[in-house]
C-alpha cells in the first residue's frame, strides 16, 4: 500500500519535466513540453478563463497593423487573454499573458488537431495574426488566474504514488503549497459527468476554480470540495510553477522574435 504523504514530505516530479538540457536552463531551467493530459472539453481553447464581465475588446485582423498590436500588448504589460480565429484557415488559437509575455499559449487546426509546444504553438498564432479574415478577442485577466493557469504550460506536471481519493488528495496538495506558498494548477478531470474543472492555487491561497463546460469561474473553494465529494474517482493533476522562474530573467517567451 503506497505511503500516505504528509504536508512536509518532498513532491515528486514527472521524470521528464526535470532540468534535461542546456536550451531548458537558458529558458528558465525547466522542460517547456507540453504534458499529454485527459482533459475533456469540445475545444482547446475552452481551458482558457473567459473574460470578466464585458471587459473584453474584438478587432478583426484585416483592419490592424499586427505587428503594431502585439508591441502594444508587450509596452502595455498586458496581463489576459488573446484569443483568436480563422475560419478561412480553420485555426482557432490561445495566448496567455503575463505582463506582455507568454506564459502559456493553446493552438489548434483541422490539419494539426495535437496539442503544440508552446513556443511553437506561440509562433503559429504570430503568422496567422498577420492573415485577413481573422477575429481577435483581447481581454485581461487577474495576476492570480494567469500565473496559476501558466502552471499547465510552464510547470512542472507532479507525480503521484499515493493512495488518496481525489478530495483528500486536493486537500493535502493544497496544503503543502500553503506552506510553501507555491503557484499551481490543479486540473480535475471528471469522469462521470465527462468535465473538467481547473483549480488556481496562488502563491498558496486558493483563488478560484474554473469549470470549463459551463465557462464558468467560481471563487469559493467549497465548488471543488463538492465536484469531488459528487465524483470520488475523478483525476486530479497537479502543476505547480517553479519559484524560480521570473526571479532572474522575464517569465514567459517573447511573443514577437528580434
Amino acid at each position: 500500500m503506497a505511503k500516505k504523504p504528509t504536508e512536509d514530505d518532498e513532491i515528486s516530479f514527472q521524470p521528464d519535466s526535470e532540468i534535461a538540457t542546456e536550451e531548458e536552463l537558458s529558458a528558465g531551467g525547466i522542460n517547456m513540453s507540453p504534458v499529454k493530459r485527459s482533459f475533456h472539453f469540445k475545444r482547446a481553447i475552452d481551458l482558457l478563463p473567459p473574460p470578466i464581465g464585458n471587459s473584453f475588446k474584438i478587432m478583426q485582423t484585416s483592419e490592424i497593423n499586427a505587428r503594431q498590436i502585439i508591441e502594444e500588448w508587450a509596452t502595455s504589460a498586458l496581463t489576459g487573454c488573446v484569443i483568436s480565429s480563422n475560419d478561412a484557415h480553420k485555426t482557432r488559437s490561445g495566448l496567455l499573458l503575463y505582463q506582455g509575455r507568454a506564459v502559456g499559449c493553446i493552438y489548434a487546426t483541422k490539419t494539426m488537431p495535437l496539442t503544440q509546444p508552446t513556443e511553437e504553438a506561440i509562433k503559429l498564432v504570430v503568422r496567422d495574426l498577420h492573415y485577413p479574415n481573422g477575429t481577435i478577442k483581447v481581454y485581461p485577466l487577474h495576476e492570480t488566474t494567469v500565473l496559476p493557469m501558466s502552471a499547465l504550460f510552464l510547470g512542472y506536471p507532479v507525480f503521484r504514488t499515493d493512495d488518496m481519493s481525489a478530495a483528500e488528495y486536493v486537500e493535502f496538495i493544497c496544503k503543502w503549497l500553503k506552506t510553501r506558498a507555491q503557484t499551481a494548477c490543479l486540473a480535475i478531470s471528471l469522469r462521470e459527468s465527462f468535465s473538467t474543472c481547473l483549480a488556481f492555487i496562488h502563491q498558496g491561497v486558493f483563488s478560484c476554480a474554473f469549470y470549463v463546460e459551463d465557462q464558468e469561474v467560481v471563487r469559493d473553494q467549497k465548488f471543488v470540495m463538492e465536484l469531488l465529494r459528487n465524483e470520488p474517482s475523478a483525476d486530479v493533476e497537479a502543476s505547480i510553477l517553479p519559484p524560480e522562474l521570473g526571479v532572474t530573467e522575464p517569465f514567459g517567451y517573447k511573443i514577437l522574435e528580434e
